[in-house]
């Protein structure tokens, strides 16, 4: 089983310069706890995480940039670019779903994009990996 064959499409994305509240309104609006942040073309730029929204990130895992308004704290609007987490840490559709559920718990997020040829295709979650798994493993 591949990443392809459990994953949910069509994705649902930000893109770099939409503002934090946006974002925050379609992650609640879906009831997801990532989005894909990508280019006009659909392709990966990064992750934008609810721990990118809360403050808790790494700083290492974020996207450095020229924004002045970059501080969630500070109560300032935030753009999606500011907070994101780089590298967009996704996988290739052609995944097998051992990779990918280890992809998961190394880089502790519960859900990970799914990339065809750079483009977002699609997202999978922690809970379609272990549906999947359960499915594989009934008699």
């Amino acid at each position: 089983m591949r990443a392809q064959d459990i994953m949910t499409t069509p994705p649902v994305t930000v893109t770099f310069d939409a503002t934090v509240g946006e974002a925050a309104a379609t992650m609640t609006a879906y009831g997801f706890t990532a989005l894909p942040v990508v280019d006009s073309g659909g392709q990966l730029l990064g992750l934008l995480t609810e721990a990118s929204l809360d403050g808790t990130h790494h700083p290492a895992d974020t996207l450095s940039c020229s924004d002045p308004d970059s501080g969630i704290e500070s109560g300032a609007a935030t753009t999606v670019g500011a907070v994101m987490r780089t590298p967009g840490l996704g996988v290739d559709a052609e995944c097998e779903l051992s990779v990918l559920a280890n992809r998961m718990i190394e880089t502790r997020l519960r859900s990970m994009v799914v990339l065809k040829d750079g483009r977002v295709v699609g997202m999978a979650t922690f809970e379609d990996v272990l549906l999947a798994i359960s499915a594989v493993r009934q008699p």
